[in-house]
């Protein structure tokens, strides 16, 4: 699917630059043609002038007037008092040179008397810029008509327009390359989202299975038993297991919703002396019963107030804590901190257990993802470290992993400082 949209935007991309390109290269020829068609306008008015000289001067060469007919690539008809010269012509000759100034006389008498070349078709559809001289002298009134061919004789346009069509094709072939290239780079994001998405459907119906083999073991087997304690214990696991899937599915559900922008923060002006003394309050006992002790490092400086929504960072420090309960050994101490940095304070959880590999460190916040099995669980499904990203991002922040001293994890969170506000005017 997204080949076949690589290929569908690519096609639209390059026949939209293609149009526009053959539209530059449309113009540029009709302006080539424009300015073939100046030209022989000049050389017509300049063999006009000549003419005149001629007529004035009563001297009409029958030489001059081949080259000039040869240079316009039409005719020459010069007239002495309605009387045509003996000159008859070199490039149109007998009945197609009298069809071709019969049909450009006609033309000229439905036009105004002016001397300026004028379009006029011949007798099969060509078209000539016609000119008319008018010279009075002393024997008489003389004229002289000049046609000139305004096709391309040379083939220089001809030449120009397959370069232009060569261009086009080479310019389209390399505009689709192009496309390609960005339509690929362009949605590029929505295959890795859709990439995602497949392996996160994939790996939650892998989850799902498990618990619910077990589910479905456990009441069939309660139902066959006879016994009431050891139905009761199938009930029981059936029962936890229940309890797991619940817990999948709200973690499912959490990072479901801020794919889809559901997550909001209410940002407020926050305490963080008071708020690491209400998370202390809330999770030393759960660090207790887990057989760790929760400690707390702050600075000896004040911290500095932070814009945060409190319950989401709650919800944070209870992934944080959940992991470090998850993975240390009992009887070491789990520590709570809080570190200034510029622009921004730093707020994490550590551990003294078996700490996250180098290599897992760039992939420990991925949906699904867990370490080496030393550190697997099966109360674990690698989501709750996505979400608690999750809410870092909504925060501004980010989410870090890096190695205890000693040996261990730390995970700390990077929040902005509040910003600072000028007074109102």
């Amino acid at each position: 699917m997204i080949r076949r949209l690589r290929r569908r935007l690519a096609a639209v991309f390059t026949a939209l630059t293609a149009l526009v390109l053959a539209a530059a290269l449309a113009a540029s020829w009709l302006a080539a043609r424009s300015q073939h068609e100046q030209r022989v306008q000049h050389s017509l008015e300049a063999a006009a002038a000549e003419v005149r000289v001629m007529l004035a001067q009563g001297s009409v060469s029958d030489a001059r007037l081949s080259q000039l007919e040869q240079q316009l690539y039409g005719a020459v008809d010069v007239r002495d008092g309605g009387r045509p010269l003996h000159f008859s012509g070199v490039v149109y000759t007998g009945e197609a040179r009298t069809a071709l100034l019969s049909a450009a006389r006609a033309a000229l008498e439905d036009a105004p008397q002016t001397d300026a070349p004028r379009s006029v078709r011949g007798p099969g559809g060509q078209r000539y810029l016609a000119c008319a001289v008018h010279v009075q002298t002393g024997a008489g009134a003389c004229e002289a008509l000049l046609l000139a061919d305004v096709r391309d004789h040379s083939g220089s346009l001809a030449r120009l327009w397959l370069l232009h069509l060569g261009i086009w094709l080479a310019g389209a072939a390399g505009l689709f390359a192009v496309n390609w290239g960005l339509a690929g780079f362009a949605i590029r994001p929505t295959a890795e989202s859709l990439r995602a998405q497949t392996q996160f459907v994939a790996a939650a119906s892998h989850e799902l299975r498990s618990p619910l083999a077990v589910i479905r073991a456990g009441l069939a087997a309660a139902k066959q038993c006879g016994d009431g304690a050891q139905a009761s214990r199938f009930l029981d696991a059936a029962d936890r297991e229940a309890a797991r899937m619940g817990h999948l599915v709200g973690d499912l559900l959490t990072l479901a919703s801020g794919d889809a922008c559901a997550w909001s923060a209410q940002l407020a002006p926050l305490d963080l002396e008071a708020f690491l003394a209400q998370v202390f309050e809330q999770y030393e006992p759960y660090c207790r019963a887990h057989g760790h002790t929760l400690r707390v490092q702050l600075p000896d400086a004040p911290l500095p107030a932070a814009e945060a929504d409190r319950e989401r960072l709650m919800q944070l420090f209870g992934v944080l804590f959940s992991n470090a309960c998850s993975y240390a050994p009992a009887n070491t101490p789990v520590e709570l901190f809080a570190r200034c940095a510029k622009r921004a304070v730093l707020l994490g959880v550590a551990d003294h257990g078996p700490g996250v590999p180098d290599a897992d460190k760039a992939r420990v916040f991925e949906r699904f993802f867990r370490g080496s099995a030393d550190r697997g669980d099966k109360s674990h499904f690698g989501l709750g470290l996505s979400v608690a990203a999750q809410l870092a991002k909504l925060h501004g922040g980010a989410l870090s992993c890096s190695d205890t001293p000693g040996g261990g994890a730390t995970f700390t969170l990077t929040l902005p400082l509040r910003r600072a506000r000028g007074p109102r005017t």
